[in-house]
């Protein structure tokens, strides 16, 4: 791991011995390779460093729920999960029929915004090709090698020992992702005062956004490619 990554971590966690999950994300660089994000989470068990989330009025909490009051008295206070985060409007509702854009209009600005992509290099597509399986290999070390003493996790070991049983290369699949990451999901929501299992959680969560960003930059320029070679048979058909 980079030395100024470190003093940054160390920086932000010596005073109350904690870093907030908005502080990682914006430390760890999109397209971050798996190998460094196990390296940070290590770097921060080694030093004692807490992952918390923290609310609108400053107050931080831990990953299992409870309130942190820093790592000097030890004390902390059981406070009710909230689920009520995610009740946000859609917005997309809001939008009458009236101010909706013309189809024509909608594709024209696509295909202006998808022109802005550059095509990748080989170069590029190795290195993104190689973020999705580290990615995708990182998520399923992790399950492995710890389940936090959870039914849950005990079967997504088993069903992801069937996948490779059926494909000994098993390689990166959405619906396979999506089943893992459900799962996790489903296992913390299951036991949130389970604090290691909440953390494990953070972290795959961070190596499932390293897939996207890599996903979203090959889609992006596979679809530039295609408006160009529209673009070239429209002009030759004109």
């Amino acid at each position: 791991m980079p030395a100024d990554i470190k003093a940054r971590l160390l920086e932000a966690g010596k005073d109350e011995g904690c870093v907030t999950l908005s502080f990682l994300n914006d430390l760890i660089p999109e397209g971050k390779d798996a190998e460094a994000i196990d390296g940070i989470f290590d770097f921060l068990n080694e030093n004692n460093i807490e992952i918390v989330s923290q609310e609108k009025s400053g107050k931080k909490k831990t990953l299992d729920g409870k309130s942190w009051e820093g790592s000097g008295d030890g004390q902390l206070e059981d406070i009710p999960l909230d689920d009520d985060d995610d009740k946000l409007m859609d917005a997309a509702a809001l939008v009458s029929k009236e101010d909706s854009p013309e189809p024509e209009e909608t594709t024209t600005t696509y295909l202006r915004e998808m022109g802005k992509f550059e095509l990748l290099t080989p170069q590029e597509e190795e290195k993104y090709s190689k973020s999705i399986r580290e990615g995708f290999d990182g998520i399923i070390r992790s399950v492995r090698q710890d389940q936090h003493g959870t039914e849950e996790l005990r079967q997504l070991v088993e069903r992801i020992d069937l996948w490779e049983k059926r494909d000994p290369t098993l390689k990166p699949k959405k619906q396979h992702l999506n089943f893992m990451m459900r799962a996790i999901a489903k296992a913390c929501e299951m036991h949130p005062r389970n604090k290691k299992l909440q953390e494990m959680q953070c972290k795959l969560e961070m190596f499932h956004r390293s897939i996207e960003v890599a996903k979203d930059a090959m889609i992006k320029a596979n679809l530039r490619l295609v408006v160009s070679i529209a673009k070239r048979w429209k002009a030759t058909s004109a």
